[in-house]
């Protein structure tokens, strides 16, 4: 009986051993699954968390010598381009030429011999539609389109030797038949410029134009009076472009010669500067990295922005976006470089900065204490931020922990409750 008794207590310790090493198993299996949920929460935090500060959109930004290789091979292929277009036998000093002479023109002739070694006669003729001109011993000749050297040579051609044996002709273009020409300036004034034969091309008539020249860009178009030719534009700025003007055909009466204006001679900054805006430049000056910032109030303290983005438009019309950091060039590790007229550069918020704005807002550090700041206004205007739909995955969530850490430290403002009737 005794025996019995033992046995059975031996079988319900041994129950509850069993039992135990089961509740422990259980225990130590439940534990390590809440520790894997614990460490599997912490990685998905940590990877919002990380994709928050990321951003997560892709910096299609490319670097400084990326932009100087660009610029480089966009300036050999417009040489090229223009060393092509414009071949060396075509710039020889051509753009130098004698007045000729034309329908309309009147012409004084001076003639020694005609009636005796040292008579003189003067003659004045003009030049009819066909070019002629009529003389009274030897008819009509044919002067037109020749200079001045020219016509001379005709009419000692014309009297020697059928009607005298030696003659000397002095040629003068007394009244030449004038081109007008209209001349649109910057400022959208029209204005008629007059040209004789021998000056009839663009130079000649900004030259003679009173306000052609004011707040120009050095960039003209023609359009001519005949509807079949196409404008042309030439770029009096560059030495092939000028070339190019006085070797082209010459104005007539009715074209209109279009100057364009000036652009702003302006960089701009925008993002985290005191003075954001334009910066007035003198034309064909420049501006350093570090010079713009200081001239915009310098950065904005306490934020300490690292990097800018270089918005610059290549010759070639294609925009670009550069990264760049400001923070070595202000600091002297990186060499400083000139913002050309019509750069942008723009300070952007980060991740960093946004964190630090939010301190600056929201944080008071006091002599004895430090202590939050729940602006209701601010917070309203933040989180109907949220809204816009440009922001990425990663700016949203960073937007929504900066938003929900001022309720950590100050509960949010509640709308009174209704009281009942």
């Amino acid at each position: 009986m005794e025996m019995c008794a033992r046995e059975s207590a031996d079988r319900r310790n041994g129950r509850r051993i069993v039992c135990s090493i089961v509740a422990s198993t259980r225990l130590g299996t439940s534990r390590r699954a809440c520790a894997r949920r614990r460490s599997a929460n912490r990685i998905v935090l940590a990877g919002v968390l990380t994709a928050a500060l990321a951003g997560c959109s892709d910096d299609n930004r490319i670097t400084m010598d990326a932009l100087h290789e660009l610029e480089s091979q966009i300036s050999r292929e417009m040489q090229e381009r223009s060393v092509k277009e414009l071949a060396p036998e075509q710039v020889a000093l051509t753009e130098i030429r004698a007045e000729t002479v034309g329908p309309g023109d009147v012409l004084t002739l001076t003639i020694t011999g005609a009636n005796g070694p040292y008579l003189v006669n003067n003659v004045r003729v003009r030049v009819n539609e066909n070019g002629q001109i009529r003389l009274p011993l030897v008819g009509t000749l044919k002067v037109g389109g020749l200079d001045m050297n020219g016509v001379e040579q005709v009419v000692i051609d014309a009297h020697v030797p059928d009607f005298v044996k030696d003659l000397t002709v002095f040629a003068e273009l007394t009244l030449p038949e004038a081109t007008t020409v209209l001349v649109v300036n910057a400022g959208g004034q029209p204005e008629l410029v007059t040209l004789r034969s021998n000056e009839r091309n663009v130079l000649y008539a900004l030259a003679l134009s009173a306000r052609a020249t004011q707040g120009a860009s050095g960039r003209v178009t023609v359009r001519s009076v005949r509807p079949e030719r196409e404008a042309v534009v030439y770029n009096l700025t560059q030495a092939d472009g000028a070339r190019r003007a006085l070797l082209a055909p010459p104005l007539e009466s009715g074209d209109t010669v279009f100057v364009e204006a000036a652009p702003t001679y302006s960089v701009f900054l925008t993002g985290l500067v005191n003075a954001p805006g334009p910066l007035a430049l003198p034309p064909d000056s420049s501006i350093s990295v570090a010079r713009a910032i200081a001239s915009a109030g310098g950065l904005i303290d306490f934020l300490d922005p690292q990097e800018a983005t270089l918005w610059r438009e290549l010759p070639d019309g294609e925009q670009v976006r550069v990264k760049v950091n400001i923070a070595d060039i202000l600091a002297g590790k990186s060499p400083d470089f000139d913002l050309h007229v019509g750069d942008i550069l723009d300070v952007p918020h980060t991740a960093e900065t946004r964190f630090r704005d939010w301190i600056l807002q929201n944080i008071r550090i006091g002599p004895f204490s430090v202590g939050g700041h729940y602006d209701v206004v601010s917070q309203f205007n933040f989180r109907r931020a949220l809204n816009d739909n440009n922001r990425s995955f990663g700016q949203s969530a960073l937007d929504n922990v900066l938003f929900s850490l001022p309720n950590a430290i100050v509960p949010p403002v509640l709308p009174p409750a209704a009281t009942p009737n």
